[in-house]
């Protein structure tokens, strides 16, 4: 019997399963090794965000493509381009040391190539240590949001915390109302360890400073061309809107792709890159391909000095587009964080809002946010538990302002009053998401 022709026939059984099989099966896996833990790591499928969060992670059923792995630590940060290959893992070190013979890139640390900066550093307080404090530690700031520098020095002055049991930042420092600076040497760096008096030990407790924390909105350090892609997605869904783009409870822009249900910009990448765009432009206008216009922000003057529009009035073009922007800020961040002044200032240093220029900083003076006049009449649709089963839940809208924050009130001016709006918009944005009512089954 001749056995040849039968081998052969199995050989290409056997090829032809194995090609099937890489057909059903082209996914690839990504690992992402984030020495030390602290490392904030974002992974980038062109715009859309598939992981955020600190350490190691491990992604599976990726499609073949190009992914962007952005890792962040302190002052550090780095941007890798990794492909994935179908059926394959593949790995990327995110190591980010803070040593100064790191993997850094050319723009980081002190020193650095400050023309490929994406976004800032310190601007304006012409200092190393500024650059190096700036976007590392909370920092003792005017009520525009600028560093207030030691006295007769250049020096930028971190906010001092008191240590908890570890030794970690807990509650901050504050002395009428604001915050207590640590002690800095003659060339700028802290001094260590630092102690802070109290009634019931004279000898003082510790003190420490406190990192700015970024989450998601690291994401700010991006190369320019990852925002540049997600804005222009961004605003071509928007322009495609087939009635005026209106805003969700959160304040997030929405489109209409017809005139029954609207579609909110909700990627933190996209909000983020218009958020650029609006604070850099002062102006977003969006019309459709008829030239209609769906949405006009208002406009920002260059310099805001003998402008009669003062931000304090809720109606003026200035106030508006704050109020914009701050819910675009909100809409980039991760929904379990926070929105201080610290978070809004080092991110505008990073996307080049802050510029090298007088005024270096955005100008927020006279900005007022009163959540009861930020949220008005807004309601949104959540689940709620009933008055007289506690196990069940149903469907109901609520005022944003009693069924978030059960009506209390809170009125902050200037960069602050920025900072809580977008804060605001975030509490409310976290809360939706949580209750929000499951989609209909089809």
């Amino acid at each position: 019997m001749n056995r040849q022709p039968l081998l052969w026939t199995f050989l290409a059984a056997a090829l032809l399963a194995m090609a099937g099989c890489a057909t059903v099966t082209p996914d690839g896996s990504l690992s992402v090794d984030a020495r030390p833990n602290q490392t904030y790591v974002v992974v980038l499928q062109g715009t859309t965000t598939l992981h955020a969060g600190y350490g190691d992670v491990t992604l599976t059923g990726l499609v073949p493509a190009d992914y962007t792995v952005l890792a962040s630590r302190g002052e550090r940060s780095k941007s890798i381009t990794v492909t994935v290959a179908p059926g394959r893992s593949t790995s990327a070190d995110a190591h980010v040391t803070e040593a100064e013979d790191s993997d850094q890139p050319v723009w980081a640390g002190r020193g650095g190539d400050r023309e490929q900066t994406p976004g800032s550093g310190m601007h304006g307080s012409d200092t190393d240590k500024g650059d190096l404090f700036g976007d590392l530690y909370v920092l003792v700031r005017n009520d525009n949001g600028e560093p207030v520098l030691l006295d007769g020095t250049v020096y930028v002055q971190p906010a001092a915390f008191y240590a908890d049991a570890n030794g970690l930042p807990a509650n901050p420092v504050l002395l009428d109302g604001g915050y207590v600076p640590l002690a800095i040497d003659a060339e700028g760096s802290l001094v260590n360890p630092q102690y802070y008096p109290v009634f019931d030990d004279p000898s003082g407790v510790l003190v420490v400073p406190k990192e700015v924390d970024l989450g998601r909105l690291n994401e700010a350090r991006a190369p320019a061309n990852v925002l540049d892609r997600a804005l222009e997605e961004a605003l071509a869904n928007l322009a495609s809107s087939v009635r005026p783009i209106t805003q969700d409870p959160m304040g997030r822009l929405e489109y209409w792709a017809d005139d029954t249900t609207p579609t909110a910009i909700d990627s933190p990448l996209e909000n983020l890159a218009l958020y650029k765009k609006l604070m850099t432009d002062g102006v977003l206008t969006i019309q459709n391909g008829s030239g209609e216009t769906l949405l006009d922000t208002g406009f920002r003057p260059t310099d805001f000095a003998g402008v009669d529009d003062p931000a304090s009035d809720p109606n003026a073009p200035r106030h508006v587009m704050l109020d914009y922007a701050a819910a675009m800020l909100s809409a980039a961040a991760d929904k379990t964080g926070d929105i201080d002044v610290d978070v809004a200032i080092t991110i505008n240093n990073f996307l080049g809002i802050n510029g090298d220029a007088e005024p270096a900083y955005f100008d927020f003076m006279g900005y007022g946010h009163q959540r009861s006049h930020h949220f008005g009449t807004d309601t949104a649709e959540v689940l709620v538990l009933t008055d007289t089963n506690p196990d069940t839940y149903v469907v109901s809208t609520l005022p944003v302002i009693d069924g978030v924050f059960h009506g209390a009130e809170r009125t902050v001016g200037d960069a602050r009053g920025f900072a809580a709006a977008a804060d605001d918009d975030l509490t409310v944005l976290e809360f939706v998401h949580n209750y929000a009512p499951p989609e209909p089954l089809e």
